[in-house]
């Protein structure tokens, strides 16, 4: 009968009613085998489960990073929308506040002008004393915006060696048509019932 020992050999012990080897041997027969037995398993170390291990990485790695693309991605998406939003409605605003300021055309604001009896009455003053040479005429010198809704409208002198010399100023209202003429002592623009160019 065989006893396991120790991991590295088996011991035999003979059996007493045997006669023979119990009367000749007294002492347990120890027999190695040519195999060990060990209660341990033993096997080779691999790299299979590092390398699995990798593999995993970088796929989450990436699945990750497309992730976070995509998000940004919408991200851009959604402030794009919002940024053409606003552009849509700050150009409503835009074409909404000159809808408001802008009332009359630049050939109304000129006409207004031109034909204002005290413009008229300057013009031909003008012309008789040159006797023909300097003349008189008028050109809307600044379009309204959304802080100074008016045309500003300039009368002025125009000589024989094409030189100009201002001689009016005015401010149209783009909205109403007011007419304002500038004072060029108090250097401000006055309600055209207190102008008095000619002192008269």
């Amino acid at each position: 009968m065989f006893r396991s020992n120790t991991r590295r050999q088996l011991t035999y012990y003979p059996d007493k009613q045997s006669g023979y080897l119990a009367h000749y041997q007294r002492r347990a027969l120890t027999y190695y085998p040519q195999r060990k037995i060990s209660y341990y398993q033993t096997q080779k170390f691999s790299y299979y489960h590092l390398i699995a291990a990798f593999v995993l990485g970088l796929i989450g790695g990436f699945l990750i990073n497309n992730l976070y693309q995509h998000h940004r991605y919408q991200n851009l998406l959604a402030s794009a929308d919002v940024v053409s939003e606003n552009r849509a409605v700050n150009l409503k605003n835009v074409a909404n506040v000159a809808d408001t300021i802008i009332k009359i055309d630049k050939q109304t604001a000129f006409n207004s002008v031109w034909n204002l009896p005290q413009v008229q009455r300057k013009a031909k003053e003008i012309e008789n004393l040159s006797k023909g040479a300097i003349g008189v005429s008028a050109t809307v010198d600044s379009y309204p915006s959304a802080d100074k809704p008016f045309y500003i409208v300039k009368v002025f002198e125009k000589h024989p060696d094409q030189t100009t010399s201002p001689v009016y100023w005015f401010r149209v209202s783009s909205y109403s048509g007011v007419i304002q003429p500038l004072d060029l002592v108090e250097n401000q623009y006055i309600d055209i019932e207190k102008w008095n160019p000619d002192g008269r």
